[in-house]
Order: C-alpha cells, then structure tokens, then sequence
C-alpha cells in the first residue's frame, strides 16, 4: 500500500548521504587533476607555472619567459584527462635591455643581483655559486626578465667561477659585454683568471678585467737575521717588487740563504722599494736582528759587530732616512769603547759635541746643558752611543760640554775621566767662571791640562794713580811675569806706602806695553799726586810735580834715552809745578758742550783731590779736566773747598756758563738748563749771607732756550689758565693782569714760566691771543714759535659765525693764525633717556602702522614702504643725537644661509635710503639677523609676515 507520507521521511537522510559523497569525491577529484596538471608540467619543463583546481577547472598563474611559453602551458593544461577550463591568470616576465646581471663577493658574502631569464637558470647559477665558493653565504636578489643573450647562463656560470678564485671582486653581465675585478693571492692565479676571461661563450666579450692583488692596510714588511740566514715575510706589490726586494737582499747580505715568505697585496706606499732597500742595508751591517716597516715607518733592531758599525747605522737611522721614510726608529747594541771619548769644540756659534755617550738620555741631558749656558749657539751632534763609560760620566759631559761652551774657540776632550781644556774667554766674568769651575771639577774626574787665554782688550789700557802715600794700579796687563815687573817698579817708588793690585792678565797688548808702563811709574815718582795711564800706544800723565817739576821736564825725560818707546804718544802731559804764592787765589769752573773744567789753584793736594772727587760727584758722567795746581795765599777765614762745591753745584743748574771765585768774590754767568735750575741757581747765589766766607760780585743766570717755544690761554667753566714759556718775568706779569682784566670776573691761574727763545712780537701776540678767545663761551689761543692757533666754542653758531669772519688773515707781527671754532654741541642723550625721546616714539608708531614690505626675495623697497620710510627719516631728523640699528628679519622659509644674506642686503637698503633723506650714515647701522629673531612661532602665513619685518633700535 502506497504511503508517501511514511516514505517521505526515509529520503532525507539518504540525500544527506548521496550529498556527502559527491562532496568527498569532487576534492579528490580537485586533488587528483591539479597533481596530474602540475606532473605533466614538469615533465614538459614548465617550471615557472603555478596551477590551483577548483573544481575541473584549472587556474594558471606565474611569469612565463615568452607568450610561446605561455601558450605552450596553457595547452598542456587543457590536454589533461578531466580538465573543463583553464583560468589563465598567468603573465609575461618583463624585457630588459641592456640585459644586466651582477655578482659581488665581499667579506663572505655573494650577492647575485640583476636579471635571471628563468627560474632553471637560477637554480643553475645558485648551484654554480656553490660549488665554487662553498663557504661563501650567497644572497638571491635575481629578478626574472627577458632578454637574455643566447649562452648568458654560461657566460654568468664562468663568471662565477673566476669569483670562487678570487678574494673580494665583482663581475657583471652587460648585454654580451663582460667585466671583472677584484683581488687574488697570487700571481698564478691572476693569470689563471685572465686566460679563463678570454675564453668567454660565444658573441661574448671581456670588456674589462682587473684583477689585482689585495690591498693590506698596513702594509708591512720584516727582514730577520739569524744564524739560519735572512727570512723576508710581509707584503709586496708585483712580482718585479718582490724580484728587486730579494736582489737586494742578497746584495746587503752576499752568501746568506734567503727565504722568501712575501704575499702579494696592494696598497704600498710610494717609494716602497727605496724603503726595504735601506732596511736591509742597514740589517746588512748588523751581526743579528730585525728590520720591520709599517707603511713608512721603520723599526730596527739589532746588534753592531764594532763601534763604526754601531755609528754608521745609528747615524744613517737618526740622519741618512730616504725622504720616503715617514719616520725610523732604531734599538741597536752598541758596542764596549776603549778608551772612552767625549769630546766638545767651540768655533763662534757652533759647538760640535762628539765621542761617546751610553745611552740617549746622556746625550740629551748634555745637549740640554749645552742650551742652558749658550741657547744661541747652534750644536753640531755627531756623538755615538757606545758602551763603557766611566762611573759618573753624565756629571762630567755636561760639566765638559758647560765649560767648552763658554769660552771661544774652546776645544774640551775627555778621555775616561781625565781632562783637557784649551780656549779662548770672551769676558773677563767667563774667564773667572771657566777658571773657578775647573778648580773644583766633578768627582772622579781630573783636570790634566788647561790653556785658557783671557779676553782680549780693545783699548788695551792701565793706569797707576799716586794718592797720599798710596799707589793704585789698575786696568790691564798681557802675562803674570808682567804684572810682577810693575809691581816691584812700583813698591820701589812709594817706600813705606801701600800698593794696591787691580789690574787683568788680558790679551791685546800693544809691542811696548811693559817699558811705557814702567817709564810711567818713574815719571809718578816725581809727582807730589797725580795719575799716569796707557791706552793702546797713547800715553798721558797729569798731577802736580815735586818742587818745580812740571809739564816740561816730563817730556823731556820722555825723549830721552831711558824715555818712551818709539811707537808711543804722549797724548796728555799735565803735570803742574808746585807755585809758591798765588796773588789772586783764583778758581773757576767752567762747563761746556766738552765737559767740565777746573782751572786755578788749591791749598793742597787733599784741597785738588776733594775737589776733583766733588766735581765727579756733582756731574757724573763729564768729561771733567783737572787743570788745578798747588799754591800758598788761600784767603783767611774761608773754606776754599766748601766754596768750590757750592760753585759745582750752581755750575750744574747750568747748561753752559763759568763760576768764579777770585779770593772771596764770586762771581757767575750762564744759561740755565731748565726752569727748576734758574730759579735754583738765583735763589742759592743771592741768599744772606753768602756761604763759606764769600761774597757775591756778579751774576748773570740766563734763562734757558727753548724750542719750540710754546704758551696758551684756555677758558673754560672753571676759569683761565695761563701755561708755557715767557721771555721775562715782566712779559708773565703783563700777562697775568691783562688776562685778570680781560676775563673779570674769571679766577685766573698762571703757570707760566720763565725761558729765552720767545719768537719776536710774542707779547703782542699773546695780548691779542686773549682779546680774541674772551669772545668765546670757552676755548683755548695757543702759540707754537709764531705760529697762533684759535679753537673754542662760541655761544651761539650766529656768534660763531660772526667770530669766525671778524678774525684776520694773520695775527700781529706776521704770526700765523688759524682757527676752529664752533657753535654749541647738540647734547646727546644719556642711552637710558633716548628711547623715551618723542621722535622715538613716533617711530614706534609708524612701525605699527604697518610694515616696510620688499618685493618677493629681493631688497627692492615697495612704494608704500618708502612712503612709510620717508615719515621715519623726517621723525629722526628731529633727534639729530641718537643712533639707530636699523636691524632686517625675515621668516623661516628658505636656508638659513639665504636668509641672513637677504636680511642684511634689506637693512642695508634701508639705510641707504634714509642717507638719501639727510639722515647722517654715522647715525645709522644695517645688521641683518634672518630667522634668528622671531617674534611669533612660524607655524602660519600671518605669522611669518609679521616675522619678515625692519626695525629700528635705538643704538648706545
């Protein structure tokens, strides 16, 4: 029986079933077709195509070499059994030309870069890549693209392969043009590569191909000697460096075995083969050690077989480096030295120190002594370092180098410890300094020979002076065995008198030095007082003769047969006769442009001594000549020597004159020479009563000459002063009461002084000096000899005016006359109280009425800026006192750079015009400040306007 309602009910799970089931079949039916599609592909060798099923149809994606390519995928897709449609979504790789490839090896990495034409050929060149640098971690950076040349995989595999030879390098594809470069270890493999790059695929070709060693930095080089032989290691440039390198080896060092350890690398200094070349020669004289360069730096160490060896490679190190040689520097053994040297000789500005010292800091510790006592001396160093000094010999190098430096031509040896000294002393205080440190020498040391001449004397001169029972002797005289000869002459002429011994062994003695001089002590032994002296060949006496022994007797004796040698002068004979009586007792003084004499007669000869002594005292540094003799008659009831050092001390106020006494009457007449010593010398000659006994018979003190010869009258709020020279005192007093008159009620004060030399008409030009400056409201008349000059302030500039024109040509007597006067000072404002000035305020506000604009990036003022401008320079014209910074701004757009130069050329513009308007340029300064100065942030069109503004400051 049909019941539909009862069965309805048993076919819904059955669907469930049958739906499930075609769900599950149609995924392995998916699965299945795209394994079938993505097997036949492959077999095919589509490997670029990617394929997805979604039901029986087929979506191809990917980037096909060609549109053939393509084509060829999409019909092996649509060839396998089940497929319905292929969805080819798939696209065509891009075309490059030129067809670029790139490999570059750097610090263990290799990059692949540029353009690949299918995914097999990078498969290809990854595995390529591999075999030929298997520690080398590659980077894939191919792009797939067409165009690839035909054997471009080949071409890119050689490439590869030439890299796995190489350090770092690069090679590039380009098209059919090839290029490689970089760096190899060797020579054979540099030759290697290049004939591996000249076998490219065909239709290619090698275009560039540089393969170099590898550049070392730094570039190092040693040479080591042993008992094994020579080892060289380090770098080199080429094989025809290494090639030179091992010919000079075996040069410097001829029968040594030689090995060779040098690599090959770039970066060799200039002059690298130069520099090896002196390493080695130099390792050559060495009986072991080791020659290292760093780039051009030389380190060398070793031992010397002997002392020259040591020498000349120290030297050849410290001296003889090729320039190519930055710097050198050397630890080499010296040598035990016997006997041990040193040795320092002077010839006028160079010391040449030489021998031996152990090690380089006694070498610069003696040359440090040597600059301490001669810094100008120019030292020759041609010392060694040497084994074997003697104990404390530091302490005597410097002590020898000290005492040869001192002295020239000087010439010091040490040997060991004993020493010699020869030379010459510039000065008496180095003679003594040389000859007392050689007293006392450094311990251990001994002082075997010394020869020092002293100094020598231009003029060579001596002197004995006879004083009471006293003989002086002093100056210079050539040799010991001399100086006793003068010594005994000169105790056999002053029995029971003393002689006192200053005179100097010095050199530069005259041929008949010894007999002048001992003629000399016989002529003073007929001298009551008096001094004999030699300088050169002249000889001169002056004193006061025993009884009538005077002038004449001297030359006498001095021509005759026990007289002077030939070659000597007489150049003074002073010698004065004992007179018995003077009537007058006279005794002047007298000064002039020569010096100073002293003429007439004395008491004694402690009278002419204390005289003599007075005068050199009073006048220190004159010439003084001593004419002075011996007579009896002084006047009673005076102090004749008092007198005369009261005559010496009127005689000095004076530039030129004479000071006389005859008996008691004095007497004076001169030109003073100054202001201070006129009045001085007026005073002290006409006090009451006249000193030590005198009295006064004339004077007649000039007042001094001056030139140029210089007066003034200034005025000002204080009063009149009157300052410089007058000819008299009744030229100052006319002066005076002409001023107090003219500028009643003005105090007054007169600084003028008294001095000759007052150019002719002075007192009529000073009367009218005053008339003329009474006009101002202050100023100053000044006379320079005849010439007036008139400056000052008047009033008013109308009276200026007027003064100015009413003024004439020239001043009274011929004077010239020139003038500067001017009206009142425009006061300038204190800096505090200008800126509150109402011409400063309206500046202010034109400022804020609106701004100066310019064109755009230009300094070209606008019309209404000048209109705004003009306004300004009329507000300053009315404080004509203050100074501006007319200061630019602009705002932040643009550089920096651009904007300080454009701020500047603006204010400049700016100023420029206000000069254009009368306003003073020295009242006026432009500085340009750029953005530096905002007064807003500049975050808007607004606010960079009002930051591109001018202002005007008021400048202190």
């Amino acid at each position: 029986m049909f019941r539909p309602k009862q069965w309805l009910w048993g076919l819904l799970p059955l669907l469930v079933l049958i739906t499930l089931a075609i769900r599950l079949t149609e995924r392995d039916v998916m699965a299945g077709l795209a394994s079938r599609v993505r097997a036949d592909l492959a077999q095919q060798g589509i490997d670029w195509a990617r394929v997805d099923a979604l039901g029986r149809d087929i979506r191809l994606t990917g980037q096909a070499a060609s549109p053939e390519d393509r084509a060829r995928a999409s019909g092996v897709i649509a060839r396998v059994a089940g497929t319905r449609r292929v969805d080819d979504r798939s696209s065509i790789i891009a075309i490059r030309d030129p067809y670029d490839w790139n490999a570059e090896k750097a610090e263990g990495v290799l990059t692949l870069s540029g353009a690949v034409p299918s995914e097999a050929v990078r498969r290809q060149l990854t595995a390529e890549a591999a075999a030929a640098m298997p520690s080398v971690h590659v980077v894939d950076q191919l792009e797939l693209a067409r165009g690839a040349p035909q054997g471009f995989a080949d071409a890119a595999a050689l490439v590869l392969r030439q890299l796995g030879r190489m350090g770092d390098g690069r090679g590039r594809l380009s098209g059919l043009r090839i290029s490689l470069q970089g760096t190899a270890n060797t020579s054979e493999t540099i030759a290697g590569i290049e004939q591996a790059m000249a076998g490219a695929p065909a239709g290619f070709a090698a275009a560039r191909v540089v393969i170099g060693p590898p550049r070392a930095t730094p570039y190092l080089f040693e040479a080591e000697r042993d008992g094994a032989g020579l080892a060289l290691s380090g770098h080199v440039p080429n094989d025809a460096v290494r090639a030179s390198i091992l010919a000079m080896a075996r040069q410097s060092l001829a029968g040594v075995a030689v090995t060779d350890r040098m690599t090959l690398a770039d970066g060799a200094p200039a002059g690298y083969e130069a520099m090896t070349g002196f390493a080695l020669a130099q390792l050559g004289q060495l009986s072991a050690g080791r020659a290292s360069l760093r780039d051009g730096a030389l380190t060398l160490r070793g031992v010397a077989p002997d002392g020259l060896t040591y020498a000349a490679v120290t030297r050849a190190v410290r001296s003889g480096l090729p320039a190519v040689l930055s710097s050198a520097t050397a630890a080499i053994t010296a040598p035990v030295i016997t006997p041990y040297r040193f040795s320092a000789i002077r010839q006028g500005d160079t010391i040449a120190i030489g021998g031996f010292v152990p090690d380089e800091s006694v070498r610069a510790d003696v040359l440090a002594a040597v600059r301490a006592v001669a810094p100008t001396l120019t030292i020759a160093d041609r010392t060694q370092i040497g084994l074997g000094a003697p104990q404390g010999f530091q302490v005597m190098a410097r002590f020898v180098a000290a005492q040869a430096a001192r002295l020239d031509p000087a010439s010091a040896l040490l040997v060991d410890s004993a020493l010699t000294v020869q030379g010459r002393a510039g000065t008496f205080a180095v003679l003594d300094a040389v000859s007392g440190a050689l007293r006392q020498p450094p311990t251990g040391m001994t002082v075997a020979r010394i020869d020092l001449v002293p100094p020598a004397v231009r003029p060579f001169t001596w002197s004995a002076r006879l004083h009471g029972n006293d003989v002086l002797l002093e100056g210079h005289v050539p040799s010991h065995g001399a100086r006793e000869q003068i010594l005994a002459r000169a105790r056999a002429i002053v029995t029971n008198a003393s002689v006192v011994d200053r005179m100097r062994i010095a050199a530069g003695a005259p041929a008949d030095f010894l007999p002048a001089v001992l003629f000399g002590l016989t002529q003073l032994q007929k001298l009551t007082a008096g001094v004999v002296s030699l300088s050169g060949q002249d000889f001169a006496i002056a004193g006061t003769g025993r009884d009538t022994i005077g002038a004449p007797e001297i030359a006498a004796a001095a021509a005759g047969p026990q007289g002077l040698p030939r070659g000597v002068t007489i150049v003074q004979n002073e010698v004065l006769p004992t007179i018995a009586a003077a009537r007058p007792f006279e005794l002047a003084i007298t000064r002039g442009a020569q010096g100073v004499t002293l003429d007439g007669v004395v008491a004694t000869d402690a009278d002419r001594t204390a005289l003599i002594e007075a005068a050199r005292s009073v006048l220190p540094g004159m010439a003084l000549t001593d004419r002075i003799r011996v007579a009896e008659g002084a006047p009673p009831d005076m102090d004749w020597v008092a007198a005369g050092r009261f005559a010496l001390m009127q005689i000095a106020r004076l530039r030129q004159g004479t000071a006389r006494y005859v008996d008691q009457a004095f007497s004076i007449e001169g030109e003073a020479a100054d202001r201070s010593g006129y009045v001085a010398a007026n005073q002290a000659v006409r006090a009451e009563p006249f000193p030590n006994g005198g009295r006064l018979a004339a004077v007649d003190i000039r007042p001094p000459v001056v030139s140029p010869y210089h007066w003034f009258v200034q005025k000002d709020g204080q009063g009149v002063l009157l300052q410089g020279f007058v000819p008299s005192d009744a030229v100052r007093q006319a002066n005076r009461a002409e001023a107090r008159r003219i500028f009643a009620p003005l105090a007054v004060r007169d600084s003028q002084e008294l001095a000759a030399g007052a150019p002719e008409g002075f007192a009529e030009t000073a009367a009218f000096a005053m008339t003329e400056l009474a006009r101002l409201a202050k100023g100053r008349a000044a006379m320079l000899d005849r010439a007036l000059k008139l400056t000052g302030e008047a009033p008013s500039e109308a009276a200026a005016s007027q003064i100015r024109s009413a003024l004439p040509a020239s001043g009274p007597g011929g004077f010239s006359l020139s003038h500067e006067i001017t009206g009142p000072a425009v006061p300038v404002p204190a800096p505090g109280q200008a800126a509150s000035l109402p011409c400063v305020q309206r500046i202010r506000d034109i400022q804020a009425s609106g701004t100066i604009e310019f064109r755009p990036g230009s300094d070209l003022i606008r019309p209404d800026g000048l209109n705004r401008l003009a306004r300004i320079a009329d507000a300053m014209r009315q404080c004509p006192a203050v100074a501006f910074v007319v200061e630019g701004h602009t705002d932040d757009v643009g550089s920096a750079a651009s904007n300080l130069d454009l701020s500047q050329a603006r204010a400049l513009s700016v100023t420029k015009y206000l000069v254009r308007r009368g306003i003073a340029a020295a009242r006026l300064t432009a500085q340009g400040f750029g953005q530096t100065r905002p007064v807003v942030a500049n975050d808007s069109p607004a606010n960079r306007a009002k930051n591109r503004r001018i202002d005007f400051v008021v400048r202190p």
